[in-house]
């Protein structure tokens, strides 16, 4: 890893680290439709647009795997941006469907809260049946895609640009999951 590439890593990592304190000390900023939500969303916004904007470009001199990694990136900004603003539900005045147990789903972290209520319910042998299942789809997934999971890693790691995509959007989002 690069010099470059260490230091934007410590930024985010004191970044994310700000933000819990502040939530702890001041979790007024942290409520619903406030300074840190509306921030995010105004971030996943303008990074859908600036990802999509540049993986378009004629006169940017990409590979298609980086083209492809912009659009991605930019589809994911987009559903991140969608679900902090609630899937444009206040914007609009939309009534968004009731959760089981309270609650509305308006947002990506209700599929977390609804996963959290449906094991705290489950029995042993369920959970046992659900994390073998996930352990073996996995496991199949990754022997699948070991050699093109190790190639999107390496450039990663290697590119400055690629690594602080990555970084932001991999910092941000259990902080969505979360807040």
């Amino acid at each position: 890893m690069s010099r470059e590439n260490f230091v934007t890593a410590c930024a985010v990592a004191a970044s994310v680290i700000v933000l819990f304190a502040a939530g702890f000390s001041r979790p007024d900023l942290l409520a619903e439709d406030n300074l840190v939500e509306t921030a995010g969303a105004l971030i996943f916004a303008g990074a859908c647009l600036l990802a999509l904007d540049t993986a378009v470009r004629k006169h940017v001199f990409l590979s298609s795997n980086e083209r492809m990694m912009l659009v991605g990136t930019s589809g994911l900004c987009l559903v991140l941006f969608l679900s902090e603003i609630s899937f444009g539900a206040r914007l609009f005045g939309l009534q968004m469907p009731k959760l089981p147990g309270g609650g509305e789903f308006d947002g990506g972290h209700d599929l977390v809260i609804l996963i959290f209520r449906f094991l705290r319910e489950a029995g042993t042998g369920t959970l046992v049946l659900m994390i073998g299942a996930l352990l073996v789809v996995a496991s199949m997934l990754l022997c699948l895609y070991w050699n093109k999971l190790q190639a999107m890693f390496a450039q990663i790691l290697s590119r400055a640009f690629e690594f602080r995509l990555a970084t932001a959007v991999a910092s941000r989002v259990p902080l969505h999951l979360i807040f």
